[in-house]
């Protein structure tokens, strides 16, 4: 509104260069065409050079004004886009940090029911636990060479994984 205000009492005035009431015609006939080059000016449609020019004409403040106006509207829109950019980011960070925390527990929770089942197979007496001699008789059977192997367990280290899983040293797990 101040700078086509200050374009029109500039052209009220008379003594107006005919670049400068060119300049002013084109680009600031009316509050709908002042809105359109101020939205061209910090859009990159027009250069805000060439729409500052006949304010820097009429005087050096009316151009000051149009410089701050483009550059407050260039930094605060670069600052909404920033902190939009940012805020989407941590919602997918959080959403990606949940995920990889949910896919942790279900794998877990699968391992742990891989172990439950062989316990389950290895245990014959059904006794509800394993002996060390109950262990060392299924170490040969294929399907419990594949559970180990599926928990990344290597089958030379059968013994002190038993010895492990044998917290109270009763030689049964």
């Amino acid at each position: 509104m101040v700078l086509l205000e200050a374009a029109r009492d500039y052209l009220r005035s008379g003594g107006v260069s005919d670049s400068v009431y060119k300049a002013l015609d084109r680009f600031y006939p009316s509050l709908l065409m002042t809105l359109y080059s101020l939205l061209g000016a910090v859009s990159g449609g027009y250069s805000w050079m060439d729409l500052a020019q006949p304010f820097m004409d009429i005087n050096h403040m009316y151009g000051l004004a149009f410089a701050i106006f483009v550059a407050f509207c260039m930094f605060g829109l670069l600052n909404v886009l920033v902190g939009v950019f940012v805020q989407s980011a941590n919602e997918i960070a959080s959403i990606d940090r949940e995920f990889v925390i949910q896919e942790e527990m279900e794998r877990s929770d699968s391992m742990m029911n891989q172990m439950l089942d062989l316990f389950k197979e290895v245990d014959k007496d059904s006794s509800g636990t394993i002996t060390w001699t109950e262990f060392l008789q299924n170490l040969n059977d294929d399907r419990v060479l594949a559970y180990f192997s599926l928990l990344s367990i290597d089958i030379c280290e059968a013994e002190g994984t038993f010895r492990l899983l044998d917290a109270d040293d009763s030689g049964e797990v």
